[in-house]
C-alpha cells in the first residue's frame, strides 16, 4: 500500500504517514511506503507507475495531509475510477472528508470527499482495526490518547 501525501522538500509532515505505514505493515502484514508529491509531478506518470505498482496487489491506497492541493483531490477522483480503495487519515482527515462549515456561503471553502473516499480514518493510527482497514465505509473517528503509537520505519520514504 502507499500513502501519498503533500511534500515541499521540507520533513514536516511526514511523521504521521511514515507512524501509519510502519503500524500497517507491522499489524495487517501489508508491505507499505509514503510517496510525497511536490506540487508539480506528473500526474500521467505517476498513475502509470500506480497502475504497475499495484498490478498483482489489493488497489487500496491512502492519503494524508492534504493541504488544500486541488491536484491531490483530482488524483483521488481518477484512482476511484479504477477502482481503488481510497483512504484518507491524519489530523484534518475528519474535516476534508465532511467538508468545511458555511461551504454554501464561502465557495473556496471544502466541499468535503465523501463521494472519492471509501475510509476516512481521523485518530490515533493504533485505534485502526484490521475489519475497518479492509471494509469499512465512510468516517471513523477514535479519541486522541496521551500514548500514542511512536514505532517509525523511516526506510519506507520516497
Amino acid at each position: 500500500m502507499l500513502i501519498i501525501v503533500h511534500h515541499t522538500g521540507e520533513p514536516y509532515g511526514l511523521l504521521g504517514p511514515q507512524l501509519a505505514v510502519t503500524l500497517i505493515r507491522n499489524r495487517l502484514g501489508l508491505p507499505s511506503k509514503v510517496v510525497g508529491l511536490s506540487r508539480c509531478f506528473d500526474k500521467r506518470a505517476f498513475v502509470e507507475f500506480l497502475k504497475s505498482h499495484y498490478k498483482t496487489s489489493e488497489k487500496v491506497i491512502g492519503f494524508s495531509y492534504l493541504c488544500g492541493r486541488k491536484d491531490l483531490v483530482e488524483l483521488m477522483e481518477l484512482l476511484k475510477t479504477l477502482d481503488f480503495r481510497i483512504i484518507l487519515g491524519g489530523p484534518q482527515a475528519d474535516r476534508d472528508f465532511l467538508g468545511e462549515p458555511y461551504r454554501d456561503t464561502f465557495p473556496y471553502r471544502i466541499e468535503g470527499l465523501q463521494n472519492v473516499v471509501d475510509l476516512c480514518f481521523s485518530g490515533p493510527i493504533e485505534a485502526l482495526e484490521e475489519k475497518v482497514f479492509w471494509e469499512g465505509q465512510g468516517l471513523f473517528r477514535y479519541p486522541w490518547t496521551k500514548k500514542p503509537y511512536l514505532q517509525v520505519d523511516w526506510h519506507n520514504l520516497y
